[in-house]
C-alpha cells in the first residue's frame, strides 16, 4: 500500500513538474478545438408545432344522418373514433417516399433526396455493388437516413406535436417541414374527406332511389284515376285508391326528410372535418445540433491530459 502511495505521489510530482509540456499541450488542445469547431459542418434543426382537431366528432356531428342510414339497415357506427393518428402518418413510409422522390434543387446537381442521401460516403459504401436495378435498396437506405433526421415529440397533455428535421442545409430543413404540412393538408382534403363524405353519398343515393319510387307511385295513382273515374262509387276501388295514396304520402315524407338531412349533412361536414392547426411555422436553429466548442475542447483536453499522464508515468518508471 505504501509503495503504491509513493508511486502515485511520484507520478503526480513528475506530472506537475513538467508544466511547460502541460502548457504546450493545453494550448495545442485549444488550437485543435478551435480548428475542429470551424471545420466541422453545422447541422440545422428546423422545428414546427402542430395540432389536429378531434375527428371523433365527425360521427357524432352527423348523428341525424346515422339515424337515417340505420333506418335503411346500414350501420355507420364504425366511423366513430379518430380517422388517423398524426404522428403515425408523419412517420409512415408513404409520406417519406413522397418527400424523398420529390424534385428539388440540391447541391452537386442532385434532384431528389434519394440521390442526396445515397451520394454520401456511407451511402456509396453501402451501395457499392448497386446497379440501376437496385432502386429499392437505394430508396430503403434513403428512408432509413431520413428517419434518423426526423424527430417527432408529442405533448400528451396538450396534444401539441413538435416535428423537427435535422440537416446540414438550413433551407432544406425548413423545406422538408413545409412539405410535410402540404402532405398532411392534401391527405385531409382527399383521403379523409372521402371518408367523411361517404354518409352524404349514401343519402344522395337514397334520395335518387326514393325519388324514382315516388314518381312511380304518382304515375300509378294517376293511371288508376284515369282508368277508374268513378272509383268513389265502388268500395273496393276506394280501398285500392287509398292504398295508392298512402304510398305516395309515405314516399313524399321520406323524400322531404332526406332532403332536410342532406342539407344538415352538408353543413355538419364542413364543421366537423378534422383540421390541421399550425401553431408555429418551420424555423431553423443551428445551435441545437451544431458542434459545441466547449465539448470539443473538453474531449481534446482529456486526450491531452491522458498523454501527459502517460508521459509522466513513463518517466517515473524509467527513473525507478
Amino acid at each position: 500500500m505504501n509503495q503504491s502511495e509513493i508511486s502515485i505521489s511520484k507520478l503526480l510530482n513528475e506530472f506537475f513538474t513538467d508544466y511547460k509540456f502541460i502548457l504546450k499541450l493545453t494550448f495545442l488542445s485549444l488550437l485543435l478545438s478551435t480548428v475542429l469547431y470551424v471545420i466541422l459542418p453545422k447541422k440545422y434543426v428546423a422545428e414546427m408545432s402542430i395540432t389536429q382537431s378531434s375527428s371523433s366528432s365527425l360521427s357524432s356531428g352527423l348523428g341525424n344522418v346515422s339515424n337515417i342510414a340505420s333506418s335503411f339497415g346500414i350501420n355507420l357506427n364504425n366511423l366513430e373514433g379518430d380517422i388517423f393518428y398524426l404522428p403515425n402518418l408523419i412517420e409512415s413510409n408513404t409520406l417519406k417516399q413522397s418527400l424523398l422522390s420529390k424534385d428539388r434543387v440540391l447541391k452537386n446537381d442532385l434532384t431528389n433526396l434519394i440521390d442526396y442521401y445515397n451520394q454520401t460516403f456511407f451511402g456509396l459504401i453501402k451501395n457499392i455493388r448497386c446497379t440501376k436495378k437496385c432502386e429499392d435498396k437505394r430508396l430503403y437506405y434513403a428512408i432509413e437516413r431520413f428517419s434518423n433526421d426526423l424527430k417527432i415529440l408529442e405533448d400528451q397533455n396538450s396534444g401539441m406535436i413538435t416535428v423537427q428535421f435535422i440537416s446540414y442545409n438550413d433551407s432544406l430543413s425548413k423545406e422538408i417541414l413545409s412539405d410535410i404540412i402540404d402532405y398532411l393538408n392534401e391527405y385531409l382534403n382527399s383521403d379523409v374527406n372521402l371518408q367523411a363524405t361517404s354518409m352524404l353519398k349514401l343519402i344522395n343515393s337514397e334520395i335518387e332511389s326514393t325519388k324514382d319510387e315516388l314518381n312511380s307511385a304518382e304515375d300509378e295513382i294517376a293511371t288508376f284515376v284515369d282508368e277508374n273515374r268513378t272509383y268513389f262509387e265502388s268500395p273496393s276501388l276506394i280501398v285500392q285508391y287509398s292504398r295508392l295514396e298512402r304510398d305516395v304520402t309515405i314516399l313524399t315524407e321520406k323524400y322531404m326528410n332526406l332532403i332536410v338531412q342532406q342539407t344538415m349533412s352538408l353543413i355538419e361536414e364542413k364543421k366537423q372535418l378534422p383540421q390541421l392547426n399550425i401553431i408555429s411555422s418551420p424555423l431553423s436553429d443551428p445551435s441545437t445540433h451544431s458542434p459545441k466548442i466547449l465539448n470539443i475542447f473538453f474531449i481534446v483536453f482529456l486526450l491531452v491530459f491522458s498523454i501527459s499522464l502517460a508521459k509522466a508515468g513513463y518517466k517515473v518508471s524509467t527513473k525507478s
